[in-house]
């Protein structure tokens, strides 16, 4: 490890610091980024949604790697992970915090519409459908990741930050629905964060984050760590308040 990347790395952990553990309203997240465990380079995803257990939870038919947010009567409320193909048959992986990651998928997989071309569509057609500040990420395997989020502004109206970033391995991008203190949208860009570790020791590291008393706590969070390799194959690791499963 050079320099460079020693100095990112602890920045990494700074931000994930102040802005997990330090923040009582982190509101939902996305991470994004790369990882590569033995000679296997999987994109990783990192999602975090605010409720008590008893308003959502997390489920994945099993071995799809299709993760959606259901409500206390199990009626799917969106899916916030999912896949796409893109141009040349490579793969992508979707997450959302809200039903536009459906519109995400049928765009691109129709070969109609580009990732921003959705979104910003969407945000000027009115769609006024919860959450509020509404987060979107679209990763590739090489590592670069374009990032969404939109949100309810002064007037009224609404505006959108759209951002295109590339992660080296072990590092992932980050954006939530709140600034630090959850007064406000999150604004700039993305923040740093690491990936680092398998998918257990990954989503341990971040459930520990969520739960320390200065941050959110484990009944107000539902978390989930999806790695997708090569061959289009998804491991999914949910963690939920009382409970944790694979």
């Amino acid at each position: 490890m050079n320099d460079a990347e020693r100095i990112n790395r602890n920045f990494a952990v700074i931000n994930m610091q102040r802005h997990l553990c330090q923040n009582p309203r982190p509101g939902d997240g996305i991470v994004a980024g790369i990882v590569e465990v033995g000679k296997t380079r999987y994109i990783v995803e990192v999602y975090w949604t605010e409720g008590s257990n008893e308003d959502v939870h997390l489920h994945e038919p099993e071995g799809s790697g299709l993760v959606s947010v259901r409500d206390s009567k199990d009626n799917e409320m969106y899916r916030c992970m999912d896949n796409v193909i893109l141009p040349r048959q490579e793969k992508g992986c979707v997450v959302s915090n809200s039903i536009q990651t459906r519109d995400i998928v049928a765009g691109i997989n129709t070969g109609i519409r580009r990732f921003d071309q959705v979104l910003v569509e969407s945000v000027c057609y009115g769609d006024q459908q919860q959450p509020e500040t509404k987060i979107s990420t679209l990763s590739r395997l090489n590592g670069e990741c374009r990032m969404f989020i939109s949100w309810q502004n002064q007037s009224g109206g609404s505006s959108y930050a759209r951002h295109s970033v590339r992660a080296d391995p072990g590092l992932g991008h980050c954006i939530t629905t709140n600034a630090f203190g959850g007064k406000k949208p999150f604004e700039g860009a993305p923040l740093l964060f690491p990936l680092w570790g398998d998918i257990g020791q990954l989503a341990e590291y971040y459930w520990d984050a969520l739960e320390l008393p200065n941050g959110c706590g484990s009944k107000a969070v539902s978390l989930v760590v999806r790695f997708f390799d090569p061959y289009g194959v998804s491991r999914v690791l949910i963690r939920e308040p009382a409970k944790s499963r694979a």
